[in-house]
């Protein structure tokens, strides 16, 4: 507690593994905001990752590195949070499945450029005060500030049609395809 970001990762981590930068982290486990490079001299302590726009959360760093595609890694933990939520309050359980969805969609390469806009309104439909319990909310963090700071990422999946991160692969369906029927013209309606 205290130490800077930069000291916690370079020196009592060990660094990035050679041949990967260091991208962001999400300093508090998978439900808190990322913080970046210019975050890094920040004190981890509540007072300090606060002001940075995040939490600490549990404590638990997730590090995303340069040759990991941002989408895939927010797609990722969308796709864990949709799963987790209990069914009780309708803007998690339909809003969680529903954006982890649209990601897919955009990490497939079918993608619009309107999509951004919709999560970016997710986020606030999800968010603090709007569900039940803090389990959407939490989700809605990762989300929100890699729409903030990857953003170019989001923008290059739509206009390239594909994850750059990646050789292209052929278009699969979402896994729940086989138990509800789902078309991506089902997510924009």
């Amino acid at each position: 507690m205290g130490v800077t970001m930069r000291e916690l990762l370079e020196e009592y981590a060990g660094g990035m593994k050679d041949g990967f930068g260091f991208r962001g982290v999400l300093p508090g486990g998978a439900s808190t905001d990322f913080l970046i490079d210019k975050h890094m001299d920040i004190q981890l302590d509540f007072a300090g990752v606060a002001a940075a726009g995040s939490r600490l959360g549990t404590g638990t760093m997730v590090v995303l590195d340069d040759q990991t595609c941002p989408v895939g890694f927010v797609h990722n933990l969308e796709h864990f949070f949709a799963q987790e939520s209990c069914g009780f309050c309708t803007p998690c359980r339909e809003g969680l499945p529903w954006t982890e969805k649209l990601l897919w969609a955009i990490e497939q390469g079918r993608g619009r450029e309107e999509d951004l806009e919709l999560l970016l309104r997710h986020t606030e439909w999800l968010g603090p005060g709007n569900t039940f319990c803090a389990l959407a909310p939490g989700a809605m963090e990762p989300l929100q500030s890699a729409l903030k700071y990857f953003r170019d990422d989001f923008e290059r999946h739509i206009r390239e049609h594909r994850c750059p991160y990646h050789d292209p692969e052929p278009a699969i369906p979402h896994p729940l395809t086989s138990i509800i029927p789902i078309t991506y013209d089902h997510l924009h309606r």
